[in-house]
């Protein structure tokens, strides 16, 4: 069974200190980050889910997720990335919402960095990719928080 971390980082209350957390969430990413970069997986597979207030996209089924699949073949700088069985030429375009794993990161790394009312976290315990992630940014805003999942990774 994989190991996994879970972390809850929580801004509404009083005592919270937004830098700790802050820190925290940043070593958290940069320790599943080094993990992920130094497997350097060639080719591998997942599905994947956006949830937000929004239309899931025409490549997605009813209940949201999607596949995505990624090779890097030899001595090609980018990778060949397939949509649910379909080779995809220039994301986003077409497939707004499709994060690869290096996506996810940076995104996961540039909402750290804003101010937010709540983020959950949650890495792979073998190679480290965000498994799941959550940002909520004002607690009394509605339809402005989203989430990605990632399930059923494979290495081909």
């Amino acid at each position: 069974m994989r190991n996994f971390l879970l972390v809850f980082l929580m801004f509404g209350c009083i005592e919270s200190d937004p830098l700790k957390k802050r820190r925290t969430a940043h070593n958290l990413l940069h320790e599943n980050y080094e993990l992920w970069k130094k497997i350097d997986l060639k080719h591998y597979s997942f599905e994947q889910k956006k949830d937000c207030f929004c239309i899931y996209p025409p490549y997605a089924g009813e209940d949201g997720w999607y596949t995505v699949e990624v090779e890097y073949t030899k001595d090609e700088v980018r990778p060949t990335i397939k949509i649910n069985g379909d080779v995809v030429f220039d994301l986003p375009k077409g497939y707004v919402g499709v994060k690869m794993i290096e996506q996810l990161f940076d995104l996961i790394h540039d909402e750290i960095q804003e101010d937010y009312w709540n983020m959950r976290l949650q890495f792979d315990g073998i190679y480290g990719y965000p498994q799941y992630f959550y940002i909520d940014r004002e607690e009394m805003l509605v339809d402005e928080e989203y989430s990605y999942e990632i399930r059923n990774f494979k290495v081909l």
